[in-house]
């Protein structure tokens, strides 16, 4: 079974997906607070206030289902999944740290910065390829035709 390898196009989109995480995120969650954060009318009868507390619950449920969260879900999923055969706890959160700067800005967190001495540099690129590979399966993007 040959080994699945990422093309440049693929590669960029998954970087450009794991780079726009911090933002997406932060928007995601300023919404989700300005949903939950709704007051409904005081003057509202009790029907009303029930009809309001379920269309909170609708309205997040539909956030929930757009793009910009499954990218979210997917670049979190991937980075719990990366390093999943390290056995020391610290050595695998400093692994996915290290993944995660690294496919952010690679220029300012190059390998030799980043501190993971437990792994060789080549390995650390196998990994990094394999996470962006993961990014693009969990939003199931499809591969660009060649």
């Amino acid at each position: 079974m040959a080994k699945e390898s990422l093309s440049y196009y693929d590669r960029q989109i998954a970087l450009w997906i794991v780079r726009a995480y911090p933002s997406l995120k932060k928007d995601f969650d300023a919404k989700r607070r300005a949903i939950a954060s709704a007051v409904p009318s005081p003057m509202a009868e009790n029907d009303a206030v029930s009809y309001s507390v379920t269309s909170k619950a609708e309205r997040i449920e539909r956030l929930c289902e757009t793009r910009e969260y499954a990218q979210i879900r997917a670049v979190e999923q991937a980075l719990e999944a990366a390093g999943k055969d390290i056995r020391g706890k610290a050595e695998r959160s400093k692994l996915r740290t290290a993944l995660f700067l690294n496919c952010t800005d690679r220029k300012h967190y190059p390998f030799h910065r980043l501190g993971v001495d437990f792994v060789s540099q080549r390995d650390f690129f196998r990994r990094r390829d394999g996470f962006l590979l993961d990014v693009l399966h969990r939003v199931q993007y499809g591969t660009a035709p060649r």
